[in-house]
């Protein structure tokens, strides 16, 4: 009972202490969260949606909190089961042979299980929100609903990602703006492209300023210096480095969403060949 409190405790506190530092990556959960089921379930597990049940059981009387533990049960008694389970391992190469040794041990004790269905998609439909936060300052975003990672046009939209935090949102949202920052985001596993501002003195204003953006590069082609900038700045996040638990943690997420090593050099191939006579929306 009282780990199960300092466990709330932390996490509530956690959620908490990250609203005002990382505002606008609440803000884009929230508008994502009705445009793709895994923006949806990124926004219940680390959003709003997330504070609030942790801020309830938090208050929760004791009997709720029994409640809470035995839904926990439940939920351990699906997912660790042979059908059902992953494991995720990072380390040498002799303490992977030891350790998938003992797994392996540990793995037939396990009930075979039955593997879960998938649950019935929940109605996700667009609205516009707006949510109350302790700060004298705004956090904007506006999403679009985006292509998978494999589909052609998702290179030139990371592309447009750079090119706009780069030059356009910053022009706009910082210097002439106020904002402490201005930018966009591709994230093809959520399947969401995002304009997003960061300690913003602005809403209204702020929202044209996506809009307008979002129709400038419809009409007009990136010029050839700034489409080179956003390559660069592409690749490097695409190579940026990681340590080894970062690695592992990448290559698991890799493989729940089905991206191959073949797809990812696909992916490389098309922000090298991006031309600046490629629109970006």
């Amino acid at each position: 009972e009282a780990r199960m409190r300092d466990l709330i405790a932390e996490r509530k506190n956690g959620l908490q202490s990250s609203i005002v530092p990382s505002g606008h990556v609440y803000a884009k959960r929230a508008a994502g969260a009705a445009l793709t089921l895994p923006a949806y379930r990124d926004e219940q597990w680390h959003g709003r949606t997330q504070l609030r049940f942790v801020q309830q059981q938090s208050d929760d009387s004791d009997a709720a909190r029994k409640n809470l533990r035995d839904k926990l049960g439940r939920l351990k008694t699906i997912i660790f089961t042979q059908n059902n389970l992953l494991i995720n391992l990072t380390g040498e190469a002799d303490g992977l042979a030891l350790v998938r040794e003992n797994i392996s041990r540990l793995l037939t004790k396990l009930p075979a299980g039955q593997r879960s269905d998938r649950p019935d998609q929940p109605l996700l439909a667009p609205v516009s929100a707006g949510i109350a936060v302790p700060t004298q300052v705004s956090y904007v975003a506006r999403t679009m609903k985006a292509p998978p990672y494999n589909d052609p046009s998702s290179a030139i939209l990371m592309l447009a990602s750079k090119e706009l935090s780069n030059s356009y949102l910053y022009k706009h949202i910082r210097v002439q703006g106020g904002a402490y920052g201005g930018m966009s985001s591709f994230d093809a596993t959520l399947g969401i492209f995002a304009f997003l501002s960061y300690r913003d003195p602005h809403i209204a204003e702020t929202l044209r300023v996506f809009q307008d953006a979002q129709k400038f590069y419809s009409e007009n082609d990136m010029p050839a210096d700034d489409m080179e900038k956003a390559i660069i700045s592409a690749l490097g996040a695409l190579d940026k480095p990681l340590d080894p638990s970062g690695r592992g943690y990448v290559a698991m997420i890799r493989h729940f969403v089905g991206v191959t090593d073949q797809m990812r050099q696909s992916f490389r191939d098309q922000i090298f060949a991006a031309t600046p006579r490629k629109r970006l929306f």
